[in-house]
């Protein structure tokens, strides 16, 4: 119920939003289901870390939300 925004990394990996304490932050886990890992946990006060996505040279961006702009939007992070 907690989870959101799946896709596949080129390692194989499937990244997705998960709630944890606070907010949603980027988890990872192998094809198979086992070794769930965070990839990205909310700093800074982001409330979510939604909308994931791979480019090229493997780097991964994502919409990091404060919740202090009343919607859903946010900064586009890299990491």
């Amino acid at each position: 119920g907690g989870d959101r925004n799946p896709t596949v990394l080129s390692d194989g990996r499937v990244l997705f939003s998960s709630w944890l304490r606070d907010g949603f932050g980027l988890m990872a886990i192998s094809w198979a289901g086992e070794d769930l890992n965070p990839f990205c946990g909310t700093q800074d006060s982001a409330l979510a870390q939604l909308e994931a996505c791979e480019l090229p040279d493997r780097s991964v961006v994502f919409v990091e939300s404060s919740g202090d702009g009343g919607g859903v939007g946010g900064r586009l992070a890299r990491v």
